[in-house]
């Protein structure tokens, strides 16, 4: 979500006619956008409520225990910015023995309920399996354990651009 590329490189000359290379550096415009449009629609003023006070209480509670706010409102700001983000429990940067793996998770339908199954990579795409890290998960639940985000506009996205989003 950025504006930059070597198509920003050219040459100029001073005014004494020295040539000098110049490189054109971004201020990264489309993630400066996207980042607002996040802010917007969640920042410290959004609330979630029920019509039952006790709803409302059991969810302030655990939108503060789990930092869903901050977590929500960065996927507002990929959904900007990449046209499509999704909500799901436990998305994180995964660590096994002090190095960091991309951890994949994917909530998927059987026949009455959804069940999360995750996997990691080391960085050389091989799948590592940390000790105590629990692959597959039933969770009990016939309704979908994510939700798709994405903004009510098309991303304005045009490949080999060089004005970025």
């Amino acid at each position: 979500m950025q504006a930059s590329g070597s198509f920003c490189d050219y040459q100029d000359t001073d005014g004494m006619g020295r040539l000098y290379e110049v490189r054109c550096r971004s201020i990264h415009r489309a993630m400066r956008v996207c980042r607002e449009w996040g802010s917007l629609l969640l920042n410290d003023k959004t609330q979630v409520v029920c019509d039952a006070q006790e709803c409302t209480d059991w969810l302030a509670t655990y939108l503060a225990e789990t930092g869903l706010m901050p977590a929500a409102q960065a996927t507002v700001v990929c959904a900007f910015g990449m046209g499509t983000e999704a909500w799901a429990p436990g998305r994180t940067r995964a660590f096994c023995r002090g190095k960091a793996v991309d951890q994949l998770q994917m909530h998927l339908r059987g026949e009455s309920e959804y069940r999360i199954e995750t996997v990691r990579f080391d960085e050389q795409g091989n799948e590592v399996e940390p000790v105590g890290v629990c692959p597959e998960y039933e969770t009990g639940s016939e309704w979908p354990t994510f939700a798709i985000v994405k903004p009510a506009i098309d991303n304005t996205r045009v490949d080999m651009s060089p004005y970025g989003q």
